[in-house]
């Protein structure tokens, strides 16, 4: 049997690749970078069963290039998905309007991008079968009156198969994203003529990913049923429970009578999803964040509604997760200046407003300067300095974040290599924090280290790069053998962090890590907390086991420094020693200590 024959148009090859090499085992995959190649395409070979179609091309839009092939009789049936680096609700609007059938969100999820992918051939297909079964029926009708009945109700039982299709979420069995629209749509109407209220809840699960990774996608999919199970039992026969996609659920409250019955509900939500969910003969505890809205008082725009609810159930996740938050124009106000920062951002990259500091680093027994660790600091022309907890996740949430890392990367190196050549016979080391999403990249990240390390000639045992526990638990052998291939250039690897996140020193083993640096909030109360001082203890015994560095941050009192020396710790900072300070001052205050070492 034929493949399906799938076009994918982008004009980023590794995105390309990316999902030419997940699909090209069950599909025929075929490629274009740009729409009028895409155009070119359907008029020279057979046409495809399904595009996938990057809104962003450098030639004309993904909207432009859809509304050409439904235009035409001959593409006008073909399925097509977007792909977008950030969904937008608005830009989802005029891609339906255009077209689409479905979206599908940069970076790329495998699970989903397969899933969608296949529910959507199945659909095309099944149109393909219903459009034959009627030929046949027409042209067999006269000789075949006495099967006639069976086959009709063989078309009956497609016909509803496609619209279970069409509306239900294949998984949960629950209304997906097109059927959840009609049914808000018709509840704000039937809202407005009796005058009342909806509610809408967006609720999304936390740490669903951690899970997904850890325990496998089959395991994950076992969750999601048990969530849609548990969330049909929180809500009553006139209220409506969806699956958007991936871990976000709605509910739609009809007839809502005030702000208390929606958080009622949402609390009974929050309740019953936090009860223990047996999974691979374990059992696994989540928890829910939830986004609420109202109409008419925060809009009667069913887009507008289900932005605001998002808008709610981040900042409920921004404020400690398993929790609800209604929206408030504040959030609204919020998200402006979001979008506002992250447009200064880009400008900001590659002219002086970014700077590195340098916090130094001591070897814990004599006090000698060990190094420095390199931390991104942005001087606002109007806003003065800007904190990294304020830009860093909006540049997280974008690609600025790999912009960012590559810079930082490439200045501490040349500022790292400078030093040691004024330190004539000393060693300065370089800390480097190394982002998830510059780490998913393939092998760019690696390259680029080993790049400027040649360029600007510094030693790779100098470097140390340090990554945080969770980035670890992603994808284990992806992760590996990106380890591994740093520790073949030489670079020293540390785990940042330790002890906040999932991992344990018998896990971290498995991989090429030399040093784990302790978080300094259990350095706060080291000599306050025997908990935390046993604590600490055992990870420096631990790791002196494993044949690890250890390295202590946030050290603030003459009491925390003596008890790390006591026990052992290798090497030490925080603000007892110094703060970080700008590249001038640093050389000022360090470089005659940097000399001596």
């Amino acid at each position: 049997m034929n493949k399906p024959k799938i076009l994918i148009v982008d004009d980023e090859r590794l995105f390309l690749n990316i999902i030419v090499d997940l699909l090209k085992d069950d599909y025929e995959t075929f490629t274009a970078k740009n729409g009028n190649e895409a155009l070119e395409y359907i008029k020279s070979e057979s046409l495809p069963d399904l595009i996938i179609l990057d809104i962003v091309l450098p030639d004309m839009d993904g909207f432009e290039v859809c509304k050409h092939f439904k235009k035409s009789k001959h593409t006008c049936d073909i399925p097509i998905i977007f792909l977008t680096i950030k969904s937008d609700v608005d830009d989802e609007t005029k891609g339906f309007e255009a077209g689409a059938i479905d979206y599908i969100t940069k970076p790329i999820s495998p699970a989903i991008l397969k899933a969608r992918v296949k529910t959507h051939i199945a659909l095309m297909q099944a149109h393909k079968k219903l459009a034959q079964h009627a030929l046949d029926l027409e042209r067999t009708v006269a000789e075949r009156t006495r099967e006639l009945t069976n086959e009709i109700e063989e078309r009956k039982t497609i016909e509803t198969q496609l619209r279970f299709l069409a509306n239900y979420d294949l998984l949960t069995k629950l209304p997906n994203r097109i059927l959840f629209r009609e049914h808000l749509d018709q509840s704000i109407k039937q809202a407005q003529r009796n005058k009342s209220s909806v509610a809408l809840l967006l609720i999304d699960i936390d740490g669903f990913k951690h899970i997904n990774d850890s325990l496998g996608h089959h395991q994950g999919d076992v969750l999601l049923q048990a969530v849609a199970d548990r969330l049909s039992v929180c809500i009553r026969d006139v209220d409506q429970v969806a699956r958007l996609g991936g871990d976000e659920f709605t509910v739609i409250l009809a007839e809502t009578t005030d702000k208390k019955s929606a958080a009622l509900v949402a609390e009974k939500i929050i309740k019953t999803i936090s009860n223990p969910i047996q999974l691979d003969r374990q059992e696994v505890y989540i928890s829910a964040s939830v986004g609420i809205t109202l109409l008419p008082k925060d809009t009667s725009d069913p887009s507008t509604l289900l932005g605001y609810a998002d808008m709610a159930m981040y900042e409920a996740k921004a404020k400690g997760k398993n929790a609800y938050e209604f929206y408030t124009s504040r959030l609204l106000s919020r998200v402006h200046t979001r979008v506002d920062m992250e447009k200064e951002l880009h400008k900001a990259i590659g002219t002086k407003q970014l700077q590195l500091y340098y916090q130094p680093i001591f070897k814990t027994q004599h006090g000698e300067l060990y190094g420095a660790e390199a931390l991104i600091r942005w001087k606002h022309p109007d806003r003065g300095l800007i904190s990294p907890v304020e830009f860093i996740p909006i540049a997280e949430d974008s690609d600025l974040i790999l912009q960012l890392g590559e810079w930082v990367l490439e200045e501490a190196i040349k500022t790292a290599a400078h030093w040691n050549k004024v330190g004539e016979e000393s060693e300065f080391h370089i800390a480097v924090n190394m982002s998830s999403r510059q780490f998913q990249q393939d092998s760019t990240s690696i390259e680029l280290v080993d790049q400027f390390l040649s360029e600007f000639d510094l030693s790779p045992h100098l470097l140390n790069l340090e990554i945080t526990e969770s980035l670890m638990m992603e994808d284990r052998h992806k992760v590996i053998n990106k380890l591994n291939a740093l520790d073949k250039i030489g670079v020293g690897l540390s785990i940042d962090d330790f002890g906040t996140g999932y991992s344990s020193l018998s896990y971290i083993r498995r991989f090429p890590i030399n040093t784990i640096k302790i978080d300094k909030s259990f350095i706060h109360d080291i000599t306050l907390d025997s908990e935390d001082a046993t604590l600490i203890t055992a990870i420096i015994a631990m790791a002196k086991n494993l044949g690890m560095n250890v390295v202590a941050e946030g050290v603030e009192t003459a009491e925390q420094y003596r008890f790390l020396q006591d026990h052992g710790c290798d090497i030490v900072q925080g603000y007892y020693f110094c703060k970080p300070v700008p590249q001038d001052k640093f050389e000022k205050d360090f470089f005659k200590l940097l000399q001596s070492v």
